[in-house]
């Protein structure tokens, strides 16, 4: 193991300590991230499922506003009273219509604008498009045109009357105003408003907050709750966080904070590697010291046995012929004689020998012969 530690460079801790960071920091990222988009998205449903009930409402106050000019119109043909047909006119931004195309009362409303919903509403009936009592929305100038129509009810109209229908309109922009439409843009959302028209691969975009298309919006349809059973959505609204459903504010702090932790982190297993290695180094290098030491104590304990043994035999024995010395056996008779009083009935025999003319020996040869 310690080999294997030591073929490593203090690098790779930090390197695999960087890449598990970022692997999993980049997989709780995208976690994170999936689901704020799916909350924005709930989010963004709601919203625009309200703007669209919002619209909804104005374009069933338009239904109301025809409704109601076809009972004046009928009220109008009343038969006991003739002279109230030429009289009678029209609503604000109302027309009555022959069932011909010929404009039979205008009121207040611009006969252009008449004769273009009127052109366009027969150009649709004969192309078999009429659904429901909703119109357009028409295009006429730089604005658009949102439009209701209703027939006079047979029963109650004369004959000059029969078969007449009448229609109420209003700009487009107005009716949006009166739906609060511009909170969208103050909540943060790009949106795009089209028709839904009968080719969906192409829809009729009527006015949107960005040049370019939405990626992958949110969509509610706008259709009065009492249309006509069966008939397609008059509009379909869009929306879309103007930030996108993945920020890139929050996400860029998320890249910045993962970058650092890794660092952090890869620098720390980076100094906690070298650290170890510094102190298995160190260790290594007192441990060679320790023995040196050791050695070198234990060769000097040896010297100093050795001179205590050295010290003893030069102080029990003659330097000159090394047997043992008077001190030597004054020392042995000493331990002899307390056996001897320590144990009973044993004895102790001294011979003592003596040597003739040794005096003689010593003078004339000395004490080293």
């Amino acid at each position: 193991m310690r080999a294997a530690w030591r073929r490593y460079p203090a690098w790779m801790p930090a390197a695999a300590v960087g890449a598990v960071v970022l692997l999993a920091g980049a997989r709780l990222m995208t976690l994170s991230a999936r689901d704020h988009a799916a909350e924005l998205r709930r989010a963004a449903q709601d919203v625009v499922t309200h703007h669209a009930h919002l619209i909804e409402v104005q374009l069933q106050g338009l239904l109301e506003r025809a409704r109601e000019e076809s009972r004046r119109a009928a009220a109008a043909g009343d038969r006991r009273e003739p002279t109230r047909v030429a009289a009678a006119s029209p609503g604000r931004h109302a027309f009555w219509m022959a069932p011909d195309g010929t404009l039979l009362r205008t009121g207040d409303a611009d006969p252009s604008i008449s004769r273009a919903l009127a052109g366009e509403w027969l150009a649709a009936r004969a192309g078999g498009r009429t659904a429901g009592e909703l119109l357009g929305p028409v295009r006429y100038g730089s604005q658009w045109l949102a439009a209701a129509q209703s027939p006079v009810e047979p029963g109650a109209a004369p004959a000059a009357m029969r078969d007449t229908r009448v229609f109420a309109y209003e700009a487009l922009e107005e009716l949006l105003v009166r739906a609060d439409f511009g909170r969208l843009a103050r909540e943060g959302y790009d949106f795009e408003l089209f028709e839904n028209a009968h080719n969906p691969r192409e829809p009729r975009v009527l006015m949107r907050s960005r040049a370019a298309a939405l990626e992958a919006p949110v969509t509610a349809a706008a259709q009065p709750a009492d249309g006509a059973a069966g008939a397609r959505a008059y509009l379909q609204l869009a929306i879309r966080p103007r930030s996108g459903w993945f920020p890139i504010g929050p996400i860029a702090a998320q890249v910045t904070l993962l970058v650092l932790l890794t660092w952090a982190l890869a620098f720390g297993a980076y100094d906690l590697a070298y650290g170890v290695r510094h102190a298995r180094r160190a260790l290594a290098m007192a441990r060679g010291r320790l023995r040196k030491v050791n050695a070198r104590l234990s060769a000097e304990i040896e010297q100093h046995d050795a001179l205590q043994r050295n010290l003893e035999h030069a102080r029990y024995h003659d330097p000159s012929t090394g047997l043992p010395n008077r001190r030597y056996f004054m020392s042995q008779l000493d331990r002899a004689l307390r056996e001897l009083h320590a144990r009973r009935r044993q004895r102790l025999g001294i011979i003592l020998i003596e040597i003739d003319r040794f005096t003689l020996i010593n003078d004339t040869l000395g004490h080293t012969a």
